[in-house]
């Protein structure tokens, strides 16, 4: 039929299935002569996509200049033939390399330009991506407050166009940006997401969101609670036993805080018993020192010691260097609720050793803070002087106002013969 368009665009499906399967000879030489076809028939939707196909597969192959020069050349096509939103799918392309070879400047001029050509279009949905590839790329240079206003424009620009699923991805962008520059109505927006993920359907992303929204609605404990027991019911839909597990443990902690110690007790039982029934590995060091630490605030030293040293061994296996020191604690607390004061100094000084190692300052300076209460306790005076000291430096030394406090308001010297 001597149509090249479909021609140019049969063997860019082919290049594409080569360079799945790895084939990287034949997939570029699929890029060649692509190129070399849509240069001979002129024609410049052709060229355009030709030249997005190997920019593509360059960048797959892990030769960021080269498919840079490829975006460049459809670029400048379309610019000429103005195809803008061809054009600004090419400099988005092109944007995401210079962010990636830490080429800042011209990675957000390109977006710039890409959002430019997208208005001139006058196509919102192609603006509202621009402006949220932007945003994103602004997240990963830090540019919080840029990327959340980014976000917000792109979910203005969606709101009209009755195309919920894309909202829905905007909004959990700007809520994810929102909720790490720590501003006040993140909790709203994923509230909102939430919704709009279950009207779609889309059970793990309503999760994820009410997930969101439990944590940053914590200290009202009945909120929290509600909204972890929607994440709960959406975990079970999906039959996902690690995400029960966690969300139960978050159930657990709100339960906790709360003062229901039973409830709590039984949300991190039913947490445990049901990655056991899977054998999943992920979280279950983290959630057997919350039980463990539990375990012994109600007095259940025999169980707590189980726990505990299960943890420890988890820890230590997977190479949670954290989670590893926070069981060494959570055991010298063990050790000091059954009054074995020996004992526990022997592990709260095990935990210091691991947060030193670690370079974990502020676990230092808490561990710290632990070892001169024990040396009180046992009548130290001197060494709960010098361990008071030592805690209280890092305290100043990272802003720790809850540790200088309990290091005495005017240094070790004026601090308590007791920590609250």
């Amino acid at each position: 039929r001597n149509d090249s368009n479909a021609l140019v665009r049969d063997l860019v499906n082919l290049g594409r299935v080569l360079r799945e399967l790895g084939r990287w000879d034949e997939a570029e030489a699929i890029g060649e002569e692509v190129e070399m076809l849509s240069a001979e028939s002129g024609n410049a939707v052709d060229q355009v996509y030709a030249a997005n196909y190997v920019g593509h597969l360059l960048r797959t192959m892990g030769k960021p200049q080269e498919a840079i020069a490829a975006f460049a050349r459809g670029s400048a096509i379309a610019t000429e033939a103005h195809l803008h939103v061809r054009n600004s799918f090419h400099l988005l392309a092109a944007a995401a390399l210079y962010m990636e070879q830490g080429q800042t400047e011209e990675g957000l001029a390109r977006y710039d330009e890409a959002i430019e050509l997208a208005i001139r279009a006058s196509r919102p949905d192609n603006i509202a991506h621009a402006l949220s590839m932007r945003g994103e790329a602004l997240v990963m240079i830090g540019r919080l407050a840029d990327a959340v206003a980014s976000f917000e424009e792109a979910v203005s620009l969606l709101r009209p166009l009755g195309r919920d699923d894309t909202l829905a991805e905007a909004l959990a962008r700007l809520a994810r940006a929102s909720e790490a520059d720590n501003r006040g109505g993140s909790a709203i927006v994923w509230g909102e997401v939430r919704t709009l993920r279950q009207e779609l359907g889309d059970t793990a992303g309503a999760l994820e969101a009410a997930e969101h929204e439990a944590r940053l609605v914590s200290k009202d404990s009945k909120a929290a609670r509600d909204l972890y027991e929607t994440a709960l019911a959406l975990a079970t839909e999906l039959d996902d036993a690690g995400a029960e597990a966690r969300v139960r443990n978050s159930l657990a902690l709100v339960a906790w805080r709360s003062g229901d110690l039973k409830e709590a007790e039984a949300q991190f039982a039913s947490a445990w018993k049901r990655l056991n029934s899977t054998g999943i590995t992920t979280g279950r060091g983290t959630l057997l020192n919350a039980w463990g630490a539990l375990l012994t605030t109600v007095g259940k030293h025999d169980e707590a010691e189980s726990v505990l040293h299960d943890a420890l061994e988890v820890n230590r296996r997977d190479g949670a260097n954290a989670r590893e020191a926070d069981s060494l604690s959570a055991i010298g607390a063990l050790a000091r609720a059954r009054a074995d004061l020996t004992t526990a100094y022997d592990w709260y000084q095990k935990c210091l050793d691991s947060r030193r190692a670690s370079g974990d300052r502020a676990g230092e300076g808490w561990a710290l803070l632990r070892l001169a209460e024990l040396s009180e306790e046992a009548e130290v005076p001197e060494r709960a002087k010098r361990l008071a000291a030592q805690a209280f430096d890092i305290a100043v030394e990272i802003g720790d106002t809850r540790l200088q406090e309990l290091c005495g308001p005017g240094g070790p010297d004026s601090r308590p013969a007791h920590s609250p």
